[in-house]
């Protein structure tokens, strides 16, 4: 399998819609063939289903486990191929975490303990990268994975910054990078 491939995440009719909703952009959008799709939408099937009532939960802990994997990975020093399916998984993980967070409610107080303890540990690895095709042993589109302590920190400028323009701005980093559509 070709690990720079978004992993599968399954998910119920509810926890997703079958096109995108401009309305609702924390919601999954299921990924067929555009074939399939059509005709899943004009199935008595999917007429049947209550699809995208319900979000799905935030996968903070699917994203402990990929942390320990990575850094177990990083420390084996394993092959590049499982490392890239670890981070490409990250980018999911971290999809549907930042997609939570768009929701009115946002992340509950649980979610955000966990992903301040997960991203405060010495040398979490858990932010994925695409590595650049400069590197000299890597393939183009390879993911990698680095620590946290390896991202920018940006400042807020004390006058204009508020967490809605704050959560923007991360929303907006999150599409550029390709990491959510």
């Amino acid at each position: 399998s070709d690990a720079t491939l978004p992993s599968l995440t399954l998910l119920r009719p509810e926890e997703c819609v079958l096109s995108p909703d401009p309305s609702r952009p924390e919601m999954p959008v299921v990924t067929l063939p555009r074939l399939l799709l059509k005709r899943l939408e004009t199935s008595e099937v999917a007429k049947a289903l209550v699809w995208g009532t319900k979000a799905p939960a935030p996968p903070v802990e699917r994203l402990e486990e990929l942390v320990r994997e990575a850094t177990a990975i990083s420390k084996a020093s394993n092959s590049a191929t499982e490392y890239a399916a670890v981070a490409s998984e990250l980018v999911s993980v971290w999809t549907s975490i930042a997609r939570a967070h768009l929701r009115d409610t946002g992340l509950g107080p649980r979610e955000k303990e966990k992903l301040r303890a997960i991203c405060s540990r010495e040398d979490c690895r858990c932010i994925p990268i695409k590595i650049s095709p400069t590197t000299a042993d890597a393939t183009p589109g390879t993911l990698g994975i680095v620590p946290i302590n390896r991202c920018v920190l940006m400042e807020a400028d004390g006058k204009s910054s508020t967490s809605d323009e704050i959560l923007a701005l991360t929303v907006e980093s999150f599409v550029a990078s390709g990491f959510m559509h």
